[in-house]
Parts: structure tokens; C-alpha cells; sequence
């Protein structure tokens, strides 16, 4: 864990300058890291005789592991080689590590599913529900940080030229963006009711999908904070100006419609990639309210997207307070109706909840079955009232 806090540090270090001066630290780290993660698997392979099959490491899972995630990696070693000076060639071998850990994190699933699966002897371990979604909730968590520390890093910069009320309702809208983003994430789309299956376990190619979303949904995310702070910086000042330098000095970073649609399109897009990581699981019976739900939020999304439209006529403020007024009257509404699902409102009659009425029936049957074997007891002698399986338990 330490050596892996120490290829982080380097990335981490020299990501402002990755494609100039720090290129080969931060290739070199980048590398390093997936290289030790990899390589772990390798060696509890070779030293576990569970993973292996028939046919020795051929169908050995963390050996193919192994193997399977060299690929992505080479280009660092490319990024290392070549250095500082070419900053176009870094940047495309970037993208090519990317495409290539989409490839090949697909094809293992794909692969192991259909081919290995069929070879007898072959043993596969099984997949960790609740830590891949706990790692994911928490990156998802580290991400809306960045627009919390975007709220506060602009405020401090502008606090000299901000109007004060300017500044903390910009901070109230933004605040509400990020908070609302957050709850519909985790209190609306992860909450798996009864009956209804994660992506994960439900369907591997579903589940394969659900777990890629997530790069371009915190990508989104990363997107939106970042207009968000430029938005704020602008909203907060005593005159906006809209092309003018940004408060606090530094190199001129003039406010438009550039800043407009940074904005925008990161919420928009975080929204709408929601709405597919929510349709991959399987729909509980409960959830009667999904479809109306994803419906709002996609319009939700349309309008949000559409609003860089209006231009210089809509002010940096004013569209704060629109975004946050959208995504939070959304959130309230989806909040309530996942808490009506979950109840189960949808599901009682007459006083009686589902749970009651499945206990009912159990008892029914156990006291027809019982009477049965005492000769001649009525079946509803024995069966409890309603106040003694408790009707009103949701």
C-alpha cells in the first residue's frame, strides 16, 4: 500500500505538467502502479492451486489477469521513452492506454465467460458486490469533493472583488448542485429494493457497462465542477463584467460562453449517464415509479443542456440559480417517490401491506395443514388476528 501511495504521489504531482516537463515521472508512475496491481494477481496465481484448471496457467484466472492488463501499460513505458517535447504523440499514447484497458478489461469478462467456463476443472473467484460498489461509490464521493474545493478555492481567490450576498448565494446554488447530484447517485439509483438484482450480479455485460459508465460519468462530473467554479467566480464578483480577468489576478481567464457550456454540459451529461447506470439493474417490482422518474430527469437534462443558449441575456448568477433550482426540485421528487417504492404504498389495500399479507397465507397454510393432523380442528381455529401479524408494518 505505501509503494502505491508513492506512484499516486507522482502522478498526482506532476499532472499539471504531464505533457511537458514532468511527462516521464508521471508515465513512469503510472506504469509503476498498474504494474504492482498486476503483478500481485500474478503471483497469488502461480502460488494458489485453486485458480488454476486443467490445462495449468492457460486457464489459471489471475495468470490471465495478468497477462490481459499488460497491454494497457506498454504505452506508458512508450511515454517514458520518448520524454518532454512531444506533447501530442503523450497525449495520443494517453488515449491509446485508455482504449486499450476498455478492450481488454471487456474481453477478460467476455473471454471467461464463454471460453473458460467450459473447461472442465476451471475454478473462478467470484466477484466482490459490495467492495467493486463501495470503490466506486467512494471515487464518486472523492469526485463531488472537487466541487466542493472549487466553491471554496474561487471564493477565497474572489473575496476581495465579491459582493457578499453574491458570493454565499452562489456558494447556496452550488452547494445544492453538488448535494443533489450526490443524493440522486446514491439514495435514488444505487438503492437496490426487493426484488430487483445489481448489474453485476444480474448480467455480466451489464455489468461490464455499469462499471465503464463510471469513467465518463466522474469525467462529467470533473467537467461540471470545473464550469462551476468559473460560473461562481463571475456570480460572486460586486460588478460582473463577462469578459473581463478573473478576481484574484493571474492570467486572464475571460468569462462566456465557453464557461456557459463547460457548465452546463458537465451537468447535463452527469445527469443523463445516471439515468443509464440506473437501467442497468433489474428492475424491482417495486419500483413503479422508475420509468416516470428517468423520464423527468432526461428533461431535466435537455433543459439544463439548452440553457447556454440565452447567452449575455443570461446572467452568471442567474444561471446558477436555474441549474440549482432544476437538479434540486428533481432530487426532492425523486427522493420522495424511491421512498413511496420503497414502502411499498403501491402495494397495500385496504389497511393490509404486502409483508402482512404473505404472513397471512403462510399461517393459513400452516394451520389448514396442522388441523388437518388433529382430526377435525377447524383450519382457522388456529389463525391470528390482524392486529397479531401486524398489518400496519410496511
Amino acid at each position: 500500500v505505501l509503494l502505491m501511495v508513492f506512484w499516486l504521489s507522482g502522478i498526482g504531482l506532476g499532472a499539471h505538467d504531464a505533457f511537458d516537463g514532468a511527462t516521464r515521472w508521471v508515465g513512469l508512475s503510472a506504469f509503476l502502479a498498474q504494474f504492482q496491481v498486476t503483478w500481485g494477481a500474478f503471483i497469488v496465481g502461480v502460488k494458489d492451486p485453486l485458480y488454476g484448471g486443467s490445462y495449468g496457467w492457460k486457464d489459471n484466472n489471475a495468470v490471465l489477469m495478468f497477462l490481459n492488463a499488460l497491454p494497457p501499460i506498454l504505452p506508458y513505458v512508450a511515454v517514458v521513452i520518448i520524454g518532454p517535447g512531444h506533447s501530442r504523440t503523450v497525449k495520443n499514447l494517453y488515449w491509446a492506454s485508455l482504449g486499450l484497458h476498455f478492450v481488454s478489461f471487456a474481453a477478460l469478462g467476455v473471454v471467461a465467460k464463454q471460453v473458460l467456463s467450459k473447461i472442465p476443472g476451471r475454478v473462478a473467484p467470484a466477484v466482490n458486490i459490495e467492495s467493486m460498489t463501495e470503490k466506486h461509490g467512494l471515487l464518486t464521493i472523492i469526485v463531488l469533493g472537487e466541487s466542493l474545493l472549487a466553491i471554496l478555492f474561487e471564493a477565497s481567490e474572489s473575496l476581495q472583488k465579491a459582493d457578499i450576498g453574491r458570493l454565499y448565494a452562489s456558494a447556496l446554488f452550488s452547494i445544492n448542485i453538488a448535494f443533489a447530484l450526490f443524493t440522486l447517485y446514491f439514495d435514488a439509483d444505487q438503492r437496490i429494493m426487493d426484488g430487483g438484482i445489481h448489474a453485476i450480479r444480474y448480467n455480466s455485460y451489464l455489468g461490464i457497462l455499469w462499471t465503464f459508465l463510471h469513467l465518463p460519468f466522474h469525467a462529467s462530473l470533473i467537467a461540471g465542477a470545473t464550469g462551476m467554479g468559473l460560473v461562481f467566480d463571475e456570480a460572486s464578483l460586486k460588478e460582473p463584467t463577462g469578459s473581463e480577468a478573473r478576481a484574484g489576478g493571474g492570467e486572464a481567464i475571460p468569462f462566456g460562453q465557453s464557461q456557459r457550456w463547460l457548465f452546463c454540459i458537465g451537468v447535463a451529461v452527469s445527469l443523463a449517464i445516471m439515468i443509464v447506470i440506473a437501467t442497468c439493474h433489474k428492475r424491482s417490482q417495486h419500483a413503479k415509479s422508475k420509468n416516470a422518474r428517468m423520464i423527468m430527469r432526461s428533461l431535466v437534462a435537455l433543459t439544463v443542456l439548452l440553457l447556454p443558449l440565452a447567452e449575455d441575456r443570461l446572467g452568471a448568477l442567474p444561471l446558477l440559480a436555474i441549474v440549482s433550482t432544476l437538479v434540486g426540485v428533481e432530487c426532492s421528487i425523486e427522493f420522495i417517490l424511491v421512498e413511496v417504492d420503497h414502502l411499498h404504498f403501491h402495494g397495500w389495500k385496504a389497511g393490509v401491506s404486502d409483508r402482512a399479507r404473505k404472513r397471512l397465507n403462510l399461517d393459513r397454510k400452516r394451520d389448514e395443514t396442522s388441523g388437518a393432523g388433529q382430526g377435525g380442528q377447524s383450519p382457522r381455529d388456529g389463525l391470528r388476528t390482524s392486529s397479531q401479524v401486524g398489518l400496519a408494518e410496511p
